[in-house]
């Protein structure tokens, strides 16, 4: 099992809530699915959960992924920002290391907004994918 805790505060609302959901068995957790934030950024949250967890559940053992397939440059904005890239392609580390990952397939819209005012939430829109290009 892997918790996306993309939507979660950060980092001790998302240690605390993971705990507290009996994360035991959990193999790991995700962040930023679908989401921008920088890889500085998504690394050092990552490392923070895990040091909660690990104080609260004994374990070190957890698999961080961080979605990297749209945190390629720095935008503002969290609904097809304009200036958003493609982010670093699958970055593997000797686990327990945060792993960077394309969770989000690049095009695939957030919603009628930004960049494109006339798509639609979750599906895939040719402009938005050609925009991500670096």
């Amino acid at each position: 099992m892997l918790l996306d805790v993309s939507d979660l505060g950060f980092p001790d609302d998302a240690a605390r809530l993971l705990a507290d959901a009996d994360v035991r068995d959990a193999a790991g957790f995700a962040l930023n699915v679908g989401r921008y934030a920088p890889d500085d950024q998504l690394t050092a949250t990552a490392k923070a959960i895990q040091a909660r967890l690990a104080a609260s559940t004994g374990r070190t053992d957890y698999l961080p992924l961080s979605d990297t397939s749209r945190n390629g440059a720095a935008v503002t904005g969290t609904c097809n920002p304009a200036g958003a890239k493609t982010g670093a392609w699958t970055r593997l580390a000797p686990a327990p290391q945060p792993q960077g990952l394309w969770l989000t397939t690049p095009g695939v819209s957030d919603g009628p907004c930004g960049t494109a005012p006339h798509s639609r939430r979750g599906v895939f829109d040719p402009g938005l994918a050609v925009a991500l290009v670096p």
